[in-house]
């Protein structure tokens, strides 16, 4: 007898949100173990509750959407480590990896493919046929990792996930006696991710690679989302200082998404055997090689802006 896995995604995401919507607010006398419960289920609801969306493939931002529940997810784990039983949460974070490496290359390949459209659409006289071929390519990349991601969503691993994410949401795994305090006095863990990308951006200096500003935005992304994960506690202030964060992110994504867009068509450039193709894969990295340039003027005010903001947490 056959399997409707696509019918049974709808019916576990409503099932997840009847159990775990109670534990995404706090109360009067909240301690640091409800706040982990509400990150968890709060992510957990958006991760199952895309899960349908994401089979069906007819609205690409399910996978964004999925995507970035399983990113928050593991930061949340890692934000709130120093509370947390570490193999347990290493074990689960390891998971959530291997989940996000099914979602990563069909939203990676999406973006590349919006922007590589959008790049033709505003280069008068590039070539369309060789376009396509290009932006076909590129297609049949995403089919292929979109095929690997449903096989992964089909499995049993992650039938199992969903369930540890669930049991994680009602219950964490906490270090022993370190999880029962006010969820007042849980600030301190935005320390380390503030050392951590205050450090990375003072080093990046006038003229940083590539990778150093690849490396920024992660941690910029951490930085953010233990933020976020912090709002139930800390309101408006914490919420502020999120989204400083994101105006950081944002800037520096833009420039990621551009070196993305430029070694792929390098790439694809030196693969393909018709000069006229080659020849737009260049035409395509010069114009993305000015978004990169335009990202690279605009971060440092993004982070100035940032480190102006006043530390909530303090």
């Amino acid at each position: 007898m056959s399997v409707d896995h696509d019918a049974m995604a709808l019916a576990l995401a409503e099932q997840v949100q009847l159990e775990l919507d109670q534990l995404t607010g706090l109360g009067d006398g909240a301690t640091a173990l409800d706040v982990i419960r509400s990150a968890v289920a709060g992510s957990t609801i958006k991760l199952v509750s895309n899960d349908p969306i994401v089979r069906l493939g007819e609205d690409p931002e399910g996978v964004h959407r999925a995507r970035v529940a399983a990113r928050r997810l593991r930061s949340d784990l890692r934000t709130f480590r120093p509370l947390l039983d570490r193999d347990w949460a290493g074990a689960l974070r390891a998971e959530l990896r291997w989940l996000a490496r099914l979602l990563g290359p069909v939203r990676d390949a999406e973006v590349l493919g919006a922007r590589l459209q959008e790049g033709v659409e505003d280069m008068a006289g590039l070539e369309l046929p060789s376009a396509k071929v290009l932006l076909d390519g590129l297609e049949s990349d995403r089919l292929d990792a979109r095929r690997h991601l449903l096989e992964g969503l089909r499995s049993r691993r992650y039938e199992e996930l969903v369930v540890r994410l669930v049991r994680a949401a009602r219950e964490p795994v906490a270090r022993s006696g370190r999880a029962e305090r006010p969820a007042a006095s849980i600030g301190s863990l935005m320390k380390r991710p503030w050392a951590k990308l205050s450090g990375s951006a003072s080093a990046l200096g006038s003229s940083p690679s590539d990778g150093a500003l690849r490396a920024t935005r992660i941690e910029t992304k951490r930085l953010r989302y233990a933020a976020e994960a912090l709002v139930p506690v800390f309101g408006k202030r914490a919420t502020r200082f999120a989204s400083a964060a994101e105006e950081l992110q944002e800037a520096l994504g833009a420039h990621q998404d551009a070196v993305v867009a430029m070694s792929w068509l390098a790439d694809r450039g030196m693969e393909v055997d018709d000069p006229a193709v080659a020849f737009t894969a260049g035409c395509l990295a010069e114009h993305e090689a000015v978004s990169r340039d335009r990202a690279r003027e605009a971060w440092p005010g993004a982070w100035r802006r940032l480190e102006r903001r006043k530390r909530f947490w303090t």
